[in-house]
C-alpha cells in the first residue's frame, strides 16, 4: 500500500488553520482519503480519488470552511486517469487543455482565494468549459 500526506491551508471564519490529508491505496484498487484538522476527522474511499476528496470537501464546505488549494478552484477539473490520483487540469473557456502547461497538483496551495468554490460550482464551470470547446480541433 502506498500512502502520501499533504498539509493544506483551510479558511474558517476568516481565519486560517492547517489540516492534513492522507491518501492510501487500499487492496481493492480504491484510494482511502483521510482528512484531519483540529478534532475533525473524515474519511472516504473510492476508485476515483477526486470523488472521495470531493465528498469530504462537501462536508467541510457545509461548515463554511474552505480548502485553499488548487483542487478547489472554479476552473480546475480532473480528466481521465487523473481521477485516480492527485492531478487535474486548469481549464480556460474556449481552449482545449495542454497536458503539460495546464496540469496542476490539487493539494498545492492556492493564493487566489476568490477562485475557491463549492464542488457544485466547479462542476458547473466544467460543463460551461465543455460547451466552449465543442468543435475546436484537437
Amino acid at each position: 500500500m502506498t500512502t502520501v500526506e499533504f498539509k493544506i491551508k483551510v479558511k474558517a471564519n476568516n481565519l486560517f488553520k492547517y489540516a492534513s490529508f492522507k491518501l492510501t491505496r487500499i487492496e481493492n484498487g480504491q484510494t482511502l482519503v483521510e482528512y484531519e484538522c483540529e478534532g475533525d476527522y473524515f474519511k472516504d474511499a473510492d476508485a476515483h480519488t477526486h470523488t472521495a476528496f470531493n465528498r469530504i470537501r462537501e462536508k467541510i464546505n457545509s461548515k463554511d470552511e474552505w480548502f485553499m488549494i488548487k483542487g478547489c478552484r472554479r476552473d480546475v477539473h480532473p480528466s481521465g486517469r487523473m481521477l485516480t490520483w492527485i492531478y487535474a487540469y486548469k481549464l480556460t473557456i474556449g481552449k482545449r487543455v495542454n497536458d503539460v502547461e495546464d496540469k496542476v497538483m490539487i493539494f498545492e496551495e492556492e493564493e487566489d482565494y476568490n477562485s475557491i468554490v463549492t464542488v457544485h460550482e466547479q462542476k458547473e464551470f466544467y460543463k460551461d468549459w465543455l460547451d466552449s470547446i465543442k468543435g475546436l480541433p484537437y
